[in-house]
């Protein structure tokens, strides 16, 4: 197992304890990691999970030959209501970009502007990627 492959493990390991027994964590491809959840009360939910993760995954991992450090960026989508999932792929891919334009461990959820960072939404694009 190359060490890469060992690290995001370690990672998949980190992610299980921080999230519901009804939540789904899955592997996109290369660094990247979805997590779906359903049943949010709030959108504090999404900032909580999002600001745990950051904190754990952000901690050392031990690889053989020493420790590594590396960082996360998160990108959330919210849909109210089902009729606006298909567009969730699309949001979080570009909240995603957003968090890893403002630097390492950081996050943005689609749809709210930070007020130092004014933001022009594009509209949702009919995509199969996932963030």
């Amino acid at each position: 197992m190359t060490p890469a492959t060992r690290l995001l493990r370690q990672v998949a390991e980190r992610l299980q304890p921080l999230v519901r027994d009804t939540d789904t964590i899955a592997r996109l491809g290369g660094d990247e990691f979805a997590i779906i959840q359903t049943d949010l009360k709030t959108e504090h939910d999404s900032v909580s999970l999002s600001q745990r993760i950051i904190a754990r995954v952000s901690e050392p991992y031990a690889l053989q030959g020493g420790e590594a450090r590396i960082g996360v960026s998160i990108g959330v989508a919210l849909a109210a209501t089902p009729s606006e999932a298909s567009d969730l792929p699309a949001r979080a891919d570009f909240a995603l970009y957003e968090a890893k334009d403002g630097g390492r461990n950081d996050y943005r959820i689609f749809g709210t502007v930070r007020p130092a960072d004014p933001v022009e939404m594009p509209a949702p694009a009919n995509t199969n990627r996932v963030a």
